[in-house]
């Protein structure tokens, strides 16, 4: 064991520094437009401005993207530095354009500056067939934006312990055969010398994050029916794609 002094002299505390910030401001508003046959027409409205930032950056020691710096090797870490900044509007009109039927059109439109804009309707309607049942309808589009993670990722370096069972194979099966050395030491060798399927070896892995990244979209629909025997309690069934 190494004497007390060389492990106090070997060791290191690594210090991590992670920093999230978050900076938003919306204003929401409603009224009734006008009279329709079904009801009173009504809109609402809002726009919506936010700020993000996020940083994780290692202990420079242990940094493995600056290989003149570091003193501790061998050490996987992860490091995540971006900011975005996201503006958004949306308008949503609820039309009863007709005695028991109501319809819902609703759009939003946001601008993100890292990777672009993106708009997104929806529609629904309703139909109340008398006090008790409602059959109700709709479609919409949705998106999700790229996390900070997934687009500003740095280099996330690990370790990975891998066997490379394939290459053994050819080796000890090929023009190398079972003796030659280089089989032996892909293969790896047991302590009676017998011959194994692979060595286990450790593998430097980089993964980063993508700044190209696009949003991940989506598609819906619904078709259901709620059915309200009195007003204590209801049952709804909704389909959806």
């Amino acid at each position: 064991m190494n004497p007390t002094g060389m492990q106090a002299a070997l060791s290191i505390s690594p210090l991590r520094k992670g920093d999230s910030r978050l900076q938003g401001l919306d204003f929401r508003a409603s009224r009734d437009l006008a009279a329709l046959p079904g009801g009173s027409a009504a809109m609402a409205l809002g726009v919506e401005r936010r700020k993000e930032e996020v940083a994780d950056l290692p202990d420079p020691r242990t940094d493995q993207r600056n290989p003149s710096r570091i003193t501790v090797t061998g050490l996987g870490n992860t490091f995540v530095q971006g900011r975005r900044t996201q503006t958004s509007a949306f308008v949503e009109l609820s039309l009863p354009f007709a005695r028991g039927v109501e319809s819902q059109l609703a759009l939003r439109a946001d601008d993100y500056d890292d990777f672009g804009r993106k708009t997104t309707p929806k529609l629904g309607l309703s139909y109340r067939l008398n006090r008790q049942a409602l059959v109700r309808t709709g479609h919409a589009q949705g998106f999700r934006a790229p996390s900070m993670a997934e687009m500003y990722l740095g280099d996330s370096i690990s370790y990975q312990s891998v066997v490379d069972t394939a290459r053994c194979t050819a080796y000890r099966f090929g023009p190398l055969g079972p003796r030659d050395p280089r089989t032996r030491a892909v293969c790896g060798v047991s302590a009676d010398g017998t011959l194994g399927s692979g060595a286990v070896a450790q593998v430097q892995t980089t993964i980063s994050g993508n700044p190209q990244l696009a949003p991940e979209t989506a598609k819906s629909s619904y078709l259901g029916v709620v059915v309200e025997p009195s007003r204590a309690w209801s049952v709804a069934v909704d389909v959806y794609y």
